[in-house]
């Protein structure tokens, strides 16, 4: 307190003593207005410290920043069935393309053909014209024989029927103003026989009318454990390499035997109807073959939008 006392004093007598007895003597002679009338006072420890802590301490400002004008409130999503979907589409949408059933046609008629045939012939030589000399009863077998022939005759002649050909959502504008759209599915059915210049026949419908015995899409089973993964792609690997290793000159000959190994399961199908789906439209059945084709994302599709009824 002394010093800081004792330096006010001085510096207060510094100021009121005459220009010679501050060192101003040595200097040139200068007007004394040109002197500043008040010099800067000598800053002090207290000050100096006090300067020091403030600037220390103060934090600046942050800065201002601009208000946002409040956002639009969103739209209220709204849930939307996989049917509605489609029917927002602009263009129609493919669901379901059938593989060739060639095979499986002629298959059919070929067999009923003969069973037909033999049927009315058998008839014709052995109940109603039978040959002298023959035990009574013997018409009656073959009249039996006769008629579980043509009964196998008509169950494939019948089996080309009903199969369909490919399934397409159509997308229906509505006729209200801003009213939903809806969904039309066209079945189109494959012809029973090779007529040309003959239009398929197509069925159309609304997708609550449709319903199906079984879903479509089934999950691959998926091994369980790392090692039997491993053992599968391995065994697809080698598959591949060996399908890359054959000859192309022996091509015809493989071709030929897929094609008579398909005419064998088709004449299975024909009469065992494997690997067909019972698709209810109405009340009319119709059969979808999922052995082979195209179905959209899977069938998963289709099992959206038909009703699955185990049966």
């Amino acid at each position: 307190m002394s010093c800081f006392t004792r330096s006010a004093m001085l510096r207060f007598q510094s100021l009121r003593a005459p220009l010679s007895r501050v060192g101003l003597n040595s200097f040139h002679a200068t007007p004394l207005h040109t002197l500043p009338q008040r010099l800067p006072l000598t800053r002090t420890f207290t000050s100096t410290i006090r300067l020091a802590a403030k600037k220390a301490f103060s934090k600046p400002l942050p800065p201002k920043q601009a208000v946002k004008p409040p956002s639009a409130i969103p739209a209220t999503q709204t849930y939307q069935s996989y049917t509605a979907k489609l029917a927002s589409r602009p263009t129609p949408t493919p669901l379901y393309i059938a593989p060739s059933h060639t095979f499986y046609i002629l298959a059919a008629y070929t067999g009923a053909t003969f069973c037909i045939a033999y049927a009315g012939f058998s008839y014709y030589a052995n109940v109603y014209a039978p040959p002298n000399g023959l035990s009574a009863w013997v018409p009656i077998a073959f009249a039996g024989i006769c008629f579980l022939m043509a009964g196998m005759g008509g169950w494939l002649l019948f089996a080309p029927t009903s199969l369909i050909r490919s399934i397409t959502a159509y997308p229906v504008k509505s006729l209200v103003a801003n009213g939903q759209p809806t969904l039309r599915v066209d079945i189109e059915l494959r012809k029973v026989l090779p007529i040309p210049f003959l239009a398929p026949r197509v069925i159309s419908t609304s997708p609550t009318d449709l319903q199906l015995n079984h879903s479509i899409y089934v999950p691959p089973a998926r091994p369980a454990t790392a090692s039997e993964r491993f053992e599968v792609a391995r065994l697809e690997a080698e598959a591949r390499e060996a399908e890359r290793k054959k000859s192309i000159m022996l091509a015809p000959f493989r071709h030929a035997s897929q094609a008579f190994f398909g005419m064998f399961v088709a004449i299975k199908r024909t009469w065992t109807r494997d690997g067909f789906l019972d698709l209810k439209a109405g009340k009319r059945r119709y059969k979808l073959d999922i052995t082979g084709g195209w179905a959209l994302d899977e069938g998963r599709a289709l099992d959206r939008i038909c009703k699955v009824t185990p049966s």
